[in-house]
């Protein structure tokens, strides 16, 4: 099921925040990037409904939720950037969006596609033997080489595009601020990464991405009601988040099995696993969600 990106109603006003330990030293600098950062997003050219494409729909997208299930926790595992992971997924789309990959190959393209991702964000990258230890060597280091360059040619080295992970950053220092801005944060990227392995979320603008991960997230952790303040922060009606409400719910909240990413933070994070096992926090969601009502 694919969403529809709503138009945001006026121009968002962001003004430079303040960190926990003073100002930001860019502050002439910073309303500036920002601006430059929601022009820049929309140049990323990736196919939202590349899925619909393959000659199997179905079972392709089960095998990239199970790809990204897999991949996901590696980054938690090593200690990567959390960037690292939105460049990832990005850039593993906009492969896929251009080459019909065999299942069977899957493993080392998704591979490859962190390979990047972690040379562009962290300080001590992932390395071919790392990868290839983590897949039970079920490539080769020669494999893994060759697929990386044959992704740099299909971006066309284009790593630097904003993820969702740079709006969240600017949409959190509104909180930096609020006894709850930890929680907040972490909840954030959990939100977050759930929901890229959401098809509907394949082609989304990130700021958007990162709006409806901010409005929920105030809602779970800070009650917070709609108000003036919100709808400038986000430029968006209260009403185009509550239509999310499904894959929130079918992403964050844990069944008989744990997800890639949820076995990630619920491990590091016992505030995550307690709020996601809460029944009354998955009742406040499950209300929102038409399809479900009078469901048990």
């Amino acid at each position: 099921m694919q969403f529809q990106q709503p138009e945001r109603k006026k121009r968002r006003t962001l003004s430079v925040f303040d960190t926990a330990g003073g100002s930001l030293h860019c502050q002439k600098y910073f309303a500036d990037i920002c601006q430059e950062s929601f022009e820049d997003e929309k140049s990323l050219n990736l196919d939202a409904k590349y899925i619909e494409k393959k000659s199997n729909p179905k079972k392709f997208g089960m095998c990239r939720k199970r790809l990204l299930n897999w991949m996901i926790p590696i980054t938690g595992k090593y200690w990567c950037h959390p960037q690292t992971v939105f460049k990832m997924v990005y850039v593993l789309d906009r492969y896929l969006s251009n080459r019909s990959v065999p299942h069977k190959e899957l493993q080392v393209v998704g591979a490859a596609a962190l390979l990047l991702a972690s040379k562009y964000h962290d300080r001590i990258p992932l390395t071919i033997r790392d990868l290839t230890n983590c897949c039970d060597k079920s490539f080769s280091k020669s494999d893994l080489l060759l697929q990386e360059m044959e992704m740099m040619q299909i971006t066309d080295c284009r790593m630097s595009k904003p993820t969702c992970s740079l709006f969240l950053d600017v949409f959190l220092g509104k909180y930096v601020n609020e006894p709850y801005h930890r929680n907040l944060q972490v909840m954030a990227y959990y939100l977050a990464e759930c929901l890229l392995v959401h098809e509907s979320f394949i082609g989304m603008l990130p700021s958007f991405q990162a709006s409806i991960v901010m409005y929920w997230c105030l809602k779970i952790v800070a009650k917070a009601k709609w108000g003036a303040a919100m709808q400038g922060l986000f430029g968006h009606t209260e009403h185009d988040f509550l239509s999310f409400a499904r894959p929130i719910y079918d992403t964050a909240f844990p069944t008989f099995k744990l997800t890639g990413v949820q076995r990630k933070y619920f491990k590091r994070h016992l505030m995550i696993a307690r709020v996601f096992r809460d029944a009354t926090v998955k009742a406040y969601v499950r209300r929102r969600c038409p399809k479900l009502k009078g469901q048990a």
